[in-house]
C-alpha cells in the first residue's frame, strides 16, 4: 500500500479560520494523566501560550490530583463527554497505544487540532485513518516526537546540515534502558515490548538526519521472554535514501541506562551520549564530542542553569514541543514535524516485525499489511518449538 501523505503545506493554509485561535491562550485538554503529567507537568508552568482546561482519564483520581496544580481544569472519564462539553481547542492524547486511533480520529471530528503520543498506533492502516481525519477536518495532527526539539539533537541537525561531518554516511544509535522487577512483571504481560515502545524514537531521528528508509531488516527477539510474548531487545538495519542506521534497543534489569549515537561522515564524527543523571522533570545534557581527521577531539559545551526552574524554562524539550504546537495552532504554519512523520515511522516498525518473522529484507513502501498479533505469536511459537529440539 502507498502510505498516504499530509501535504502539509497546503493542509496548513486550509485550516479552519474558526479554529485558529487568536490571541488568548491555546485552550489544552489532555487525554491520559500519568504519562503526561511525567513528560510535560513540569513544563506547563512556562507555557503563557497554554492553558490546560480540563483532563480525562478513566482514573478518576489520578485526574483530580492533577487538576488542583491546575485549577480550573474540568475533569472527565468520559471521552465522548470531555469531546463535547470541555472547553478546548486542542488535545494532547497520552493515553494507552490501542486507544489512540479512535480517539484522534473522533478528536479531529470534533475540530481539535491533536498533539498524539508516539507511535500513533499500532499498525500503517490505523495511522492513516488518524492522518486522514486530521486533514479532512482541516486541523492539525502533530505526533510528539519530542527528541527533535532537545537542543542535543537539534545541534545533530544544524551539523548535518552545515556540512561539519561532511556526507553523513551511518547512524549508530545504542539505547538501553533500566527497569526494575516490578516493571519487568508489568512489561511481560504485554504482546510487545522494547522495540515497538521505543525503537520509533530513533527511527524518527535518523529518518530526520539521514531521509526517507528505502529498506528494514530487523530481528527483534520475540518469544524468548517467559511470557513467549514480549521482546527485551531489538536489532534493525535501515536503508535510507543518504546512508544506513543501525539500531540497537533493549531493556535490562541490572545496569544504568545508556544511550548514544555516532553520526558519521566523511569527513568526521559526531558521538553524542547520554548524561548519567536522568529524570522527567530536568536531565543532564547529553555530552557532544566532534572528531575531524587530523584534529583533536572537541567536547560541544552543553551548560545547565543551576536552578531547576531556569533550565526547564530554557531547555525542556517538551516545553519546545508544547509551544511549537501552540504558535502552528495560532499562526496556521506548518508544523515541523506531521502525521506523514508518524505513519513512516509506524510503517518502519511494521517492517521490522515483517523482517523478523520472514527472516528478510523488507522494502518499502509496505505492500501489505502486518498482521502483528498474528505475527508475534507465530514468531512466539517458531522460537519456542526450536528451543525443545
Amino acid at each position: 500500500m502507498q502510505p498516504a501523505s499530509d501535504d502539509t503545506a497546503a493542509h496548513a493554509e486550509s485550516l479552519n479560520a474558526s479554529a485558529l485561535v487568536p490571541l488568548a491562550p491555546i485552550r489544552l485538554g489532555i487525554v491520559g494523566c500519568s504519562g503526561s503529567r511525567q513528560n510535560y507537568g513540569p513544563a506547563l508552568p512556562y507555557l503563557p501560550d497554554i492553558q490546560v482546561t480540563a483532563l480525562m482519564d478513566v482514573d478518576m483520581v489520578a485526574a483530580k490530583v492533577w487538576a488542583r496544580t491546575l485549577r480550573p481544569a474540568a475533569v472527565f472519564t468520559d471521552y465522548e463527554a470531555f469531546l463535547q462539553e470541555a472547553p478546548i481547542d486542542a488535545v494532547l492524547i497520552s493515553s494507552p497505544l490501542p486507544a489512540r486511533v479512535e480517539q484522534t480520529v473522533a478528536a479531529a471530528r470534533a475540530g481539535k487540532h491533536i498533539l498524539c503520543e508516539k507511535p500513533m498506533a499500532r499498525t500503517l492502516e490505523e495511522c492513516e485513518r488518524m492522518a486522514e481525519a486530521a486533514q479532512g477536518n482541516h486541523v492539525l495532527l502533530i505526533p510528539a516526537y519530542v527528541k527533535r526539539f532537545d537542543r542535543t539533537f537539534l545541534y545533530a541537525r544544524q551539523a548535518i546540515e552545515e556540512g561539519t561531518l561532511g556526507e553523513l554516511q551511518q547512524v549508530r544509535c545504542d539505547w538501553s534502558f533500566y527497569a526494575g522487577w516490578g516493571d519487568r512483571r508489568e512489561i511481560l504481560k504485554r504482546w510487545a515490548g522494547v522495540f515497538e515502545e521505543h525503537a520509533h524514537h530513533t527511527i524518527d531521528l535518523c529518518r530526520w538526519w539521514l531521509g526517507e528508509v528505502e529498506s528494514v531488516s530487523a530481528d527483534i527477539d520475540i518469544g524468548r521472554t517467559p511470557d513467549g510474548k514480549t521482546d527485551q531487545f531489538a536489532n534493525l538495519i535501515l536503508t535510507h535514501a543518504r546512508g544506513v542506521s543501525i539500531h540497537h534497543i533493549s531493556r535490562v534489569f541490572h545496569k544504568r541506562p545508556v544511550e548514544q549515537y555516532l553520526l558519521t561522515g566523511t569527513h568526521g564524527t559526531l558521538h553524542i551520549s547520554h548524561g548519567v543523571e536522568w529524570n522527567q522533570v530536568v536531565s543532564e545534557p547529553f555530552s557532544i564530542t566532534l572528531h575531524l581527521q587530523g584534529l583533536p577531539a572537541q567536547e560541544i559545551p552543553q551548560t545547565a542553569f543551576a536552578r531547576v526552574e531556569e533550565e526547564i524554562r530554557a531547555h525542556h524539550p517538551g516545553k519546545r514541543l508544547l509551544a511549537h504546537f501552540a504558535e502552528c495552532i495560532r499562526s496556521g504554519q506548518t508544523p515541523q514535524i506531521v502525521g506523514y512523520d508518524g505513519c513512516r515511522a509506524v510503517e518502519i516498525l511494521n517492517a521490522g516485525y515483517l523482517s523478523t518473522y520472514e527472516h528478510a529484507k523488507i522494502t518499502l513502501p509496505l505492500t501489505r499489511s502486518a498482521v502483528l498479533e498474528q505475527i508475534l505469536q507465530r514468531v512466539a511459537e517458531n522460537w519456542q518449538s526450536a528451543s525443545l529440539r
